[in-house]
């Protein structure tokens, strides 16, 4: 089973392990059956359960190995994780990137888009308004609002 992509490498799942595989051929074992990679991006690869259980190398890149939730994400630069919170945690030794949207105005919901960026809900009334926050600066645009007859807010194309 396919794990993720980055960069040219394929992180597949087979046979109680992880392979890593350069697009030229290079493959490499990562790590064993209780490891689960939930993301990668620019050469950080977000993941759950036990460390690497190999130097973290394929290839020319040596990658960074950040345990989070099997169920998060993490920005395209690797730099940090949106973790249910208009806070997000940095992937090394940084501070926290914070959005201009929080929950203090309601943020409820928090995604990484195709582009890069970082749609947030924001639930409250009627109805739901949606920002597109920069994943660099932190600073958010409303985009829009939308009348909910229930539920929470989702995004399309992604399920977490």
């Amino acid at each position: 089973m396919i794990e993720a992509f980055d960069d040219g490498v394929v992180f597949v799942r087979m046979d109680n392990r992880i392979m890593a595989y350069e697009m030229r051929g290079t493959s490499v074992e990562l790590a064993g059956p209780k490891t689960r990679i939930a993301d990668v991006r620019n050469g950080v690869v977000l993941y759950d359960g036990e460390p690497p259980s190999k130097e973290p190398r394929v290839g020319d890149r040596t990658y960074r190995f950040v345990r989070g939730a099997i169920d998060s994400q993490l920005t395209h630069d690797g730099e940090h994780v949106p973790a249910r919170s208009s806070t997000l945690a940095p992937t090394f030794d940084a501070a926290p990137l914070q959005l201009s949207v929080t929950e203090q105005d309601g943020a409820t919901h928090w995604t990484i888009d195709t582009d890069g960026s970082i749609p947030v809900a924001s639930s409250g009334g009627p109805g739901a308004q949606f920002d597109d926050c920069d994943a660099v600066t932190g600073a958010c645009e409303r985009i829009g609002e939308l009348e909910m007859t229930g539920g929470d807010p989702m995004f399309l194309g992604n399920d977490m």
